[in-house]
């Protein structure tokens, strides 16, 4: 069985949305409010996993955060830093989403549209080199009079076409591949 400790409850929605295609099973998702909330929760939530035991135990916990314009390679290192002192019973993977989570919504403008229920633009650019896709995805958002909620984000990510996202995100296609090897 997978864990996963993700950033945030937006986060938290998405990849739930797409776990739930990519391994149909059970996965345990676990969000803990923010990136500074990460490093200082990680630990704590990795004992979780070590006892977790309702449908089956953990095999392999991976750990997704966005990049924020960090150096993804230091932001690895980090996390890896924080629980190098402890042995687990799992497998530990990290998953630095380059930029951040929105840019794989923003990559199947159908998707958008589906959920806002207009006709949306498509992006042009490399989605990964968008230095704010959250603010391109509430702006997008905003033009249909919606706000961006957690519930918004999960039906975006429901509706959209992962071969979309994997094709026009490679960060999204190593994140797929990592849930598929589980």
């Amino acid at each position: 069985m997978l864990g996963i400790i993700v950033e945030g409850f937006y986060d938290e929605k998405i990849i739930r949305a797409f776990t739930s295609r990519i391994l149909p099973g059970d996965t345990v998702i676990r969000s803990v409010g923010g990136k500074t909330k990460l490093r200082q929760k990680l630990r704590g939530w990795l004992e979780f996993f070590r006892h977790y035991e309702q449908n089956g135990k953990i095999h392999k916990v991976l750990i997704i955060r966005d990049q924020d314009q960090e150096c993804i390679k230091l932001v690895v290192e980090d996390l890896q830093n924080l629980v190098s002192d402890r042995d687990y019973p799992f497998q530990i993977k990290y998953c630095v989403i380059k930029a951040a989570i929105e840019a794989w919504l923003l990559a199947d403008e159908q998707a958008i549209a589906q959920a806002v229920d207009k006709n949306v633009p498509v992006v042009h650019e490399t989605l990964e080199d968008i230095q704010n896709p959250k603010g391109r995805l509430v702006s997008i958002l905003s033009e249909a009079k919606l706000n961006y909620t957690d519930e918004r984000a999960g039906q975006i990510a429901e509706a959209a076409d992962l071969e979309t996202i994997a094709y026009r995100c490679p960060c999204f296609q190593r994140f797929r591949q990592t849930i598929a090897d589980c």
